[in-house]
């Protein structure tokens, strides 16, 4: 949600970047945020996707996880020996990846326990939870006033850095 721009009409810091919906035509679009030009210069540039034997996905649990239960039970799972290697081999970074999943599902997990998308009357798929949870950092990053899609471009950059040695 857009905050509402102040009743004396000038732009707050937080909404002075963000185009309102709707253009010329009528249509309605999202809202767009727009970085200063001298934070965009300072942004760490994301890697383009490596795709070959150094990939290092975290593996997978080779079961179907259609809802927040089967994730919740899968945790243990993903936990493994408990101990990130950062070792610079494929098994290794493999091993450290399901740790990072799992450090995020055990995130997703609580967020649907506390949303109520997980109890006994209902269980979520974990694509909407998470999507959820994405929303929640962003009001948690506009309440923190930071920049999400910074902070987006920097998680981004770390993903590709664990998944490919970059």
């Amino acid at each position: 949600m857009i905050p509402q721009q102040p009743s004396d009409g000038e732009a707050s810091p937080r909404t002075q970047d963000r185009a309102p919906f709707g253009n010329a035509s009528g249509q309605e679009q999202p809202a767009q945020i727009s970085a200063a030009p001298d934070r965009a210069r300072s942004l760490p540039p994301v890697p383009p996707p490596v795709v070959g034997p150094a990939a290092r996905l975290a593996s997978s649990p080779h079961v179907e996880v259609a809802k927040i239960s089967q994730l919740n039970d899968l945790l243990t799972w993903y936990v493994g020996d408990g101990n990130l290697r950062y070792g610079n081999t494929v098994s290794n970074g493999q091993h450290d990846n399901r740790r990072r999943a799992g450090f995020a599902a055990i995130a997703v997990v609580a967020h649907a326990v506390g949303t109520g998308s997980l109890s006994r009357y209902h269980d979520e798929d974990p694509g909407t939870v998470i999507s959820d949870v994405l929303g929640n950092l962003r009001h948690l990053a506009d309440s923190l006033d930071l920049d999400y899609d910074d902070l987006d471009r920097r998680g981004l950059s770390s993903y590709a850095h664990e998944i490919y040695g970059l």
